[in-house]
Formats: C-alpha cells, sequence, structure tokens
C-alpha cells in the first residue's frame, strides 16, 4: 500500500481517538457549584456538583496563599451527585478561594470569595421586614404583627437600630394601633354603661305593658 495512504490514514485514525476521548471526557468531567454564606466570620460553604464516577475528590484552595489547600476530602456520588458542607470560622476573608472536584475523568473549578457579613445589619434586615409585613393596621387584628416587630427591634445592638430604615412606620403603626384601641375600648366602655338604662327602659315597658291587663 502506498506510504502516502497509510501516513493519510493513520492521521485519521489518530484524529478520530482525540474527537473521540474529548467528547467522551467531557461527558463525564465532573459539574461543580459552591454557595457560601455567612455570619460575621462563620463561613459555611455548601458544594454540589455531579459525576458518572463512584467518588470525587473535593478541595477547597486558597489560591492567593500559595495554592494551600484548605480543606481535602473524597465524596461519594450518590445517584449522579454530591453534596458536602464545609463550615469554619478561621479562615481569611476575601477573594482568591477556589473549590476543585476532581474525579477518574477530569477536574471542575469553582472560585468562590469569603465575605464577611455584619451580623448588625443581618438582624436589622429582618426587622425592616417584620415592620412592612405590618402593613394597613387594624385593631385587633394587627397587634400580634406590632408587638412582634417591637421586641425585635428592641433587641437590637445601638448599631443594628441605626440600620432599620423605616423605624418610622413602626411607631406611626403603633400610634394608629393604640388610637384604634381607645375607640374601641371607649364604645365597650359606653355599651357597658347603656346596659343597665336599656335593661330598666325595657323594663318599664314591661310593667306599663302588665298594668293595663
Amino acid at each position: 500500500m502506498n506510504k502516502k495512504i497509510i501516513s493519510s490514514i493513520l492521521s485519521i485514525v489518530f484524529a478520530l481517538s482525540i474527537f473521540s476521548t474529548t467528547i467522551f471526557a467531557g461527558a463525564n468531567t465532573p459539574t461543580v457549584d459552591a454557595t457560601v454564606t455567612s455570619v460575621g466570620s462563620n463561613f459555611s460553604i455548601v458544594i454540589t456538583g455531579t459525576s458518572t464516577a463512584s467518588q470525587v475528590t473535593i478541595r477547597v484552595i486558597y489560591v492567593t496563599n500559595d495554592n494551600e489547600i484548605k480543606c481535602y476530602d473524597v465524596q461519594d456520588v450518590v445517584a449522579g451527585s454530591f453534596s458536602k458542607t464545609v463550615t469554619t470560622d478561621a479562615w481569611t476573608s476575601g477573594a482568591g478561594y477556589k473549590v476543585d472536584v476532581t474525579d477518574s475523568i477530569g477536574t471542575a473549578s469553582k472560585d468562590i470569595s469569603l465575605t464577611v457579613t455584619d451580623p448588625d445589619a443581618v438582624a436589622a434586615a429582618l426587622v425592616v421586614t417584620a415592620i412592612g409585613n405590618i402593613g394597613t393596621v387594624t385593631y385587633p387584628g394587627s397587634g400580634s404583627a406590632i408587638t412582634s416587630a417591637e421586641a425585635a427591634y428592641a433587641a437590637l445592638t445601638v448599631a443594628g437600630k441605626a440600620k432599620v430604615t423605616n423605624y418610622a412606620t413602626l411607631t406611626a403603626a403603633r400610634t394608629a394601633y393604640d388610637a384604634l384601641k381607645a375607640i374601641a375600648d371607649a364604645d365597650a366602655a359606653a355599651t357597658a354603661a347603656a346596659a343597665p338604662v336599656i335593661t330598666a327602659i325595657n323594663n318599664i315597658k314591661l310593667h306599663r305593658t302588665w298594668s293595663h291587663i
């Protein structure tokens, strides 16, 4: 057979082998996602992904500090997916971290940042939501919502209270609620005071009715 033909055939076979390896390796390469939450300097990293292998190796790497490995774990893959939660309060905050997931085929990576949250801001945001949920003030319907929001606000630090942007709404709701309560109490008192008078009038009418018999 002509050497040129043989060379061409070998080149085609080699190209096809590379293409096949790329396609199948790509299909089996793991996927990874990572979500970071924090309260103050307490970080929680939820790592999830998929793989066709039975196990994956998970590493959290601090790239900024000479690729320091902060976490290393071998995780079982169940029904094609895996999940791991890493918690820490000792890592340096900021960017420069990544999550690597490796299986028998390849590696997937996800860049992450460890951002310190302000606990006062988190607590204040919950109070802002609670105040917003009061809505139109009614009596007695709004009583528990107003009382709960007031208690949550009172539990904040001074810095946290300063971050409650709708505190005026809470004080206005309390004022409106107390006014409605005062009206309801006055109506109830008037009704209670009128009750014996109404009874006496009814008794007079009854007496006159009997006196004509």
